[in-house]
């Protein structure tokens, strides 16, 4: 599958995630854990039902690329680097939802506006720790990206603000006190570079067994499993296992009562189909518990869209999947305030269209070692 068409299918899936998790958190506060659990439920049950995903998840590590393909049932990233890869897999989501739940409704932009620097912490990480390089263009874009993602947030929230207020909703709008606000944001810091170093340290690490791969597929000896997968299966199993022992009490409390006292939700259906009877028609609308829809679209939506981002990391580039997230909780505020009938300033569209131009820029710019061989030949030629 292409890079635009996983790209496209990674915001798809995030959107939806993300949309459902701040509707399941309006209804009830502080339940994202709830949501990262069972992210990582499904992701640990699809390794349970693949055959090739169990012997992975059971194999023993250390081949390496010197095992070569005799050893393409076995694990060939190191004990060490699933280790690392699976702890920060878990730090991240855990510590967004605890700056969620520390903070009040008025630090949502602020989270918006610092996880939507991703690309820019990719690409200071990518060049201290692994020595890439970038072209003036796709600087540029990034630039381009973090204001226009600082404007559209901004915009997002000073519409919310301004219903609230002609709404006489205020009554003492709920504010986050300054030092829980430090800590939200010392939390979303945190979060922020462990994300990007875990895409950089994946794209340095998967470089030399995606040659591998490639080298085999090219002799007619592909792999049993690709180092990828590899990767997302050792993950989703730790970090169920890390989410359940931290956080599992809590998940449990808001699991049971959405079980024993579900919030209904009666979808609006055509006249015609009740009106038809048996076996055609139904004879009322039938109602669906609320918060166990958000949460089984949550998790199956980010799961996937977690997926794609690793997988990006290794097709692509650090830089590139953190682009990812960041589109899908943009997209996400704006269709929410839409929902809700918010009017945006003006401004807001023109911070939407500089994360698109910005995305463009980066996307489309010739990578610099690219530009660099491109100018070496021209001076042999010469």
């Amino acid at each position: 599958m292409s890079v635009p068409v996983t790209f496209s299918l990674g915001v798809l899936g995030g959107l939806v995630a993300n949309i459902c998790l701040m509707k399941l958190n309006t209804l009830h506060k502080g339940c994202a854990n709830v949501c990262t659990l069972c992210q990582f439920l499904f992701g640990f049950s699809e390794t349970l039902r693949s055959p090739m995903k169990r012997k992975l998840l059971f194999a023993t590590s250390g081949g390496g690329l010197a095992a070569g393909a005799a050893q393409a049932t076995g694990r060939r990233l190191s004990n060490w680097n699933h280790l690392v890869f699976s702890l920060m897999f878990f730090v991240g989501p855990y510590l967004g939802n605890l700056s969620c739940i520390v903070t009040e409704k008025d630090f949502y932009p602020v989270f918006l506006v610092v996880r939507s620097c991703g690309s820019v912490s990719s690409m200071v990480l990518g060049y201290l720790l692994a020595g890439k390089t970038y072209s003036r263009r796709q600087v540029t874009g990034v630039l381009i990206i973090t204001a226009g993602a600082g404007l559209t947030t901004l915009g997002c929230y000073q519409g919310s603000q301004a219903a609230k207020l002609a709404e006489g909703a205020s009554g003492g709008l709920a504010t986050t006190s300054a030092p829980l606000w430090a800590f939200g944001l010392l939390l979303l810091v945190l979060n922020l570079i462990n994300d990007s170093g875990l895409g950089v340290l994946q794209a340095r690490i998967f470089a030399p067994h995606l040659a591998e791969e490639a080298a085999a597929k090219k002799a007619g000896k592909p792999f049993a499993s690709g180092v990828v997968d590899e990767a997302v299966v050792v993950m989703g199993a730790v970090g169920t296992l890390l989410m359940a022992l931290i956080a599992g009490p809590e998940v449990m409390t808001f699991l049971r009562a959405w079980f024993q006292r579900p919030t209904w939700w009666v979808p609006p259906l055509p006249p015609g189909l009740l009106s038809a009877g048996p076996p055609l028609g139904l004879a009322a609308p039938p109602a669906l518990p609320l918060e166990l829809l958000f949460v089984s679209a949550n998790f199956v939506g980010n799961w996937n869209a977690k997926k794609i981002c690793t997988w990006l990391n290794a097709h692509a580039s650090a830089v590139v999947s953190a682009l990812v997230p960041m589109f899908y909780r943009l997209l996400s505020t704006v269709i929410s305030t839409q929902f809700a009938g918010i009017a945006l300033p003006l401004y807001t569209w023109a911070g939407i269209a500089m994360v698109l131009a910005g995305s463009l820029t980066y996307l489309l710019a010739p990578a610099q070692a690219a530009q660099k061989q491109k100018g070496d030949q021209e001076k042999k030629k010469k």
